[in-house]
């Protein structure tokens, strides 16, 4: 009989883990050997059993992901794990620096959960010699659903797990550019059932627009084409907006971070501490990007 993929998580949401966990379970040649619901528990439980394959949060308290795989390198242990980072912050930088620390692979959440269980097994049996690309980007035919019950469903804690249900395709390329935008963006507004698409930051929306010059899909009516929605601002994207490609965007306040940002510098130099600042946003349309209070915020 084959040896199955001993698996630890290490995630601070614990209703996640478990229904990780669950699913998991229910594979025929892997079994969930822990959790944890932060770094230093999740090393601890490295130190008791070694498993195959580390399921790892990068945002956690007391240590973080990224810390994690710093003391993972320095432990004495006869066989180092596999290290699939799960987040939802999928920003160049962080990917990187887990990639440099030894992590295989890097999961942006919401996932496909049966394709994480498939890289699982590639880098399990088939590990490559190389890596050149270290995202996964979610391609399948059919949606994959993460169980939850109906009484389960109603727990915010489980929101990450309802969103990997509800969305149909992530694409993040390594290089975020406009033209890489479009690619990704043109594969998933032609799928047959796009319901609608979201350009996370100012790139990815250009990236929607572009694609859309070909495609012609984006519509205000759902009845009409696919729905898109962007985010910050830019001439191509507030265009989009007036001739309804796009139904509106989400913009932040550079205004008010470049004003934030001078008084806490002020404050740290006078000694100060300094807690997270909460930051103004606004939801623009074509019918009030001229408002006094947002039109400030949209920049070319």
């Amino acid at each position: 009989m084959k040896e199955k993929v001993s698996v630890l998580i290490a995630d601070d949401n614990q209703e996640f883990s478990h229904t990780l966990s669950t699913y998991i379970n229910a594979q025929d040649d892997m079994q969930v050997v822990g959790m944890a619901r932060d770094g230093e528990e999740a090393i601890e439980i490295m130190q008791d059993i070694t498993p195959d394959v580390v399921l790892l949060d990068v945002i956690m308290p007391h240590l973080d992901g990224l810390g994690v795989l710093e003391k993972i390198s320095t432990m004495q242990i006869n066989k180092k794990p596999i290290c699939i980072m799960l987040s939802a912050v999928g920003q160049d930088k962080i990917t990187q620096k887990a990639i440099a620390l030894g992590a295989e692979y890097y999961v942006v959440k919401p996932f496909d959960i049966e394709l994480l269980m498939k890289r699982i097994r590639e880098i399990k049996f088939f590990k490559p010699s190389q890596n050149t690309n270290n995202f996964i980007a979610k391609e399948t035919t059919k949606q994959q659903y993460i169980d939850i019950s109906r009484e389960e469903s109603k727990k915010e804690e489980n929101l990450e797990a309802l969103v990997t249900n509800i969305i149909h395709e992530v694409g993040v390329p390594a290089q975020t550019t406009v033209d890489l935008a479009a690619t990704e963006a043109n594969k998933i507004m032609s799928k047959a059932d796009t319901i609608a698409i979201f350009g996370s930051n100012q790139t990815t929306a250009e990236g929607v627009i572009t694609a859309n010059e070909t495609l012609n899909k984006l519509a205000t009516d759902p009845a009409e084409g696919i729905i898109g929605v962007g985010f910050d601002a830019g001439t191509p994207q507030k265009a989009a907006i007036n001739n309804g490609k796009l139904i509106g965007s989400v913009t932040q306040s550079p205004l008010m971070m470049g004003y934030k940002t001078i008084y806490t510098l002020v404050d740290v130099c006078n000694g100060k501490t300094v807690e997270d600042i909460p930051m103004d946003g606004y939801w623009y349309n074509a019918d009030n990007m001229e408002d006094e209070d947002i039109a400030p915020n949209l920049y070319d």
